[in-house]
């Protein structure tokens, strides 16, 4: 009886390890990219609609409200209303026009957060083992978005996005 031409298939089989493997590391995609686009839409900025009764025109573009709010003062414009799709930290603060940046320079510091934990967790992983690593950047990440969901100001939840950003560059590499 002849064999045919041998295949990879052949030698590598994969057993319980390796399927166990896949599906974790399958796992760990989801934290990360959610991690890693949650700012894409959390600091959406809004438009100013109304402010103490005054109706901003719908057509007019964002920066020519922001210069007529500007032009009202702060000390006429007490309760402003904002037009968004979903609430974002900039509706959940009210940070809009010129404080909007605000949040931009918070997500640039998350992200030096991303930076810093690839860079420091690439090396302990290659010290101390790759299992270790994981367990510490997935224990880090939990523990940072439970930080992130309890913020109550812009502070304290970009220290702790930054901490979590530095845990998901950590599980990256």
């Amino acid at each position: 009886m002849a064999e045919g031409p041998k295949r990879l298939d052949d030698y590598v089989v994969m057993g319980r390890y390796v399927v166990y493997v896949c599906i974790l590391a399958e796992l760990m995609i989801l934290p990360q990219v959610s991690s890693m686009f949650y700012m894409m839409y959390a600091g959406a900025s809004p438009s100013l609609a109304s402010c103490d009764g005054v109706v901003f025109d719908s057509a007019l573009e964002e920066q020519e409200v922001c210069t007529l709010f500007h032009e009202m003062g702060l000390e006429n414009c007490t309760i402003p209303s904002l037009r968004y799709q979903f609430r974002s930290v900039n509706v959940e603060w009210n940070y809009f026009c010129e404080s909007a940046k605000t949040i931009k320079n918070s997500i640039s510091m998350q992200m030096i957060g991303v930076l810093i934990g690839s860079a420091l967790f690439g090396q302990l992983s290659d010290s101390f083992g790759r299992r270790m690593g994981m367990l510490v950047t997935m224990t880090g990440m939990a523990i940072g978005w439970i930080l992130v969901a309890r913020s109550s100001n812009l502070t304290f939840f970009t220290v702790t996005r930054t901490a979590v950003g530095f845990f998901t560059g950590g599980s990256i590499s």
